[in-house]
């Protein structure tokens, strides 16, 4: 600033260069309002711009409020603030007008320095007195207000101003949109983003049973896609809605990535088909201008066998150890138990094993699965059944296909054969006789004992347990006649029993 007072002070010289000073503090403050106008106008419909394609949260739009805020601070702060607090000396607005006009040949800043300074000798003070008024005289012609520049104020008023119109021109076209943008952007609370239609929701249902809806199918399963559009928007019924179906492997369900589909009967519901799904996908829809809503459809697989064991427990008096039998080859020994051991894709909540009589009659048992892959049970009581068939739920629910049928052949069990080896068709002997007698047996499992019996006369049979051993096939056993004690001439009848 001037030092005005000093013996060589020229009031026309600090009268032009305060003049220079304050042009200079003018077209900062202009250019510095004209750029936060423009900055303010730019960053806010940016962020309204964003908001409508985008629907922002509330937390974003806060943040882009925040940066607007930082932005308009700076210009506000270089452009405003600092031309205000830090104005610029006599000697510093000297320079600049020295540089913009060199014909002063450095008088006009020897002329302010000097001006301002009272330590000037005696002898000095006729030289500093006529450099004042030489300058002064070449001053007083010249405005010195004319070195500062205006086309920074030019540029900033006149884009500021362009934006201005644009934005109302903008406004103007569609106020309540606008204004509802604007709403947002300053944070006003229950405020949508203004689009002509709004997408309501998206439901998935059995294409077999339109009103069950679910978001869980079964691989295979036809899926009818519902969209639908909320009533309170101010286009209800557009011609079409645009939905994709995109699968996780990547693909889509069309070539385009796109369908049109027109509304159905109900308006403001449209309808999409999937047929056969085979893999969780994700649908999303909008029609007219509204923001895009997604729904994931999750495609599972439906439980199965996927590997199945059958035991054959045989009956205790066959002595025979448990057998694996394969399931294609099912004939079991009457009396016989089955156990089934299988192991599940999934873990089974549920699950039915139905047996087939002979007759075409069917009994279902129904068994918890635990949510286990492994099952086990063992059947008994198999004289009359003739097919098997094991049906599994997951914990969604749903049901096996398509099961395998497991035909089952019960087979008695056949009574053993005995032969006499040695026996004739009639033999003399006497009341004493010792009769060697030998026996051929055989069986699929095993005997447990062979008896001889006897008779005479009217008499009942008379049953002789014969001594064997285990898996003996052949038995030679001598006969004491004389313990059965017939009377002479008595014909004795005889035969043998396994």
């Amino acid at each position: 600033m001037s030092a005005a007072g000093t013996p060589f002070s020229s009031k026309l010289l600090q009268a032009k260069l305060a003049s220079v000073r304050g042009k200079q503090l003018y077209v900062a403050l202009g250019t510095g309002v004209a750029w936060m106008v423009l900055a303010g106008v730019v960053l806010l419909a940016l962020g309204m711009y964003v908001d409508w394609h985008i629907d922002l949260k509330r937390e974003t739009r806060i943040l882009f409020l925040v940066i607007d805020v930082i932005v308009l601070s700076i210009i506000f702060s270089r452009h405003i603030a600092t031309p205000l607090t830090n104005q610029p000396s006599d000697e510093r607005v000297a320079l600049d007008v020295e540089k913009a006009t060199p014909e002063f040949q450095t008088r006009l800043i020897a002329a302010t320095q000097f001006g301002q300074s009272n330590e000037v000798e005696d002898t000095g003070a006729v030289f500093v007195q006529a450099l004042v008024r030489e300058t002064e005289d070449m001053s007083r012609p010249r405005n010195f207000s004319s070195i500062v520049p205006m086309q920074g104020l030019a540029r900033a008023f006149f884009m500021g101003l362009l934006v201005i119109g644009l934005g109302a021109l903008v406004y103007n076209k569609n106020p309540i949109k606008i204004g509802d943008l604007l709403k947002r952007a300053f944070l006003t609370p229950g405020v949508a983003v203004p689009r002509d239609t709004h997408m309501d929701s998206i439901t998935a249902h059995y294409l077999d049973d339109p009103s069950n809806e679910a978001r869980i199918f079964a691989r295979q399963d036809n899926i009818l896609i519902k969209v639908t559009i909320k009533d309170s928007s101010r286009v209800k019924h557009p011609d079409t809605a645009k939905i994709v179906i995109r699968y996780a492997g990547g693909k889509s369900d069309t070539d385009d990535k796109l369908k049109n589909i027109a509304p159905t009967g109900e308006l403001g519901v449209y309808q999409f088909i999937v047929k056969n799904a085979s893999e969780s996908f994700t649908v999303v829809a909008s029609a007219n201008d509204s923001f895009s809503i997604t729904r994931e459809i999750k495609v599972v697989s439906r439980p199965a066998i996927r590997e199945i064991r059958f035991v054959q427990e045989y009956p205790s008096y066959t002595g025979v150890n448990p057998v694996t039998r394969n399931p294609g080859d099912l004939t079991l020994l009457a009396g016989s138990n089955l156990k089934i051991e299988m192991d599940a894709t999934k873990p089974i909540t549920r699950w039915q094993l139905r047996a087939t009589r002979a007759d075409g009659n069917s009994t279902d048992r129904d068994m918890e699965g635990s949510k286990s892959t492994k099952l086990s049970t063992t059947m008994t009581d198999l004289v009359d059944v003739a097919r098997l068939r094991i049906k599994l739920w997951d914990e969604n629910g749903f049901d096996s296909r398509n099961e395998a049928e497991y035909r089952i052949k019960i087979l008695p069990d056949k009574p053993p054969m005995v032969r006499l080896l040695n026996a004739r068709k009639e033999t003399k002997v006497t009341t004493r006789a010792r009769l060697p007698i030998k026996i051929s047996v055989k069986d699929d499992y095993g005997v447990s004992k062979v008896v001889l019996n006897s008779t005479f006369g009217n008499s009942p049979p008379l049953p002789r347990p014969l001594p064997m051993e285990s898996g003996q096939s052949v038995i030679e056993y001598e006969w004491n006649l004389g313990e059965v004690k017939p009377p002479i001439g008595t014909e004795i009848k005889y035969w043998v029993e396994a």
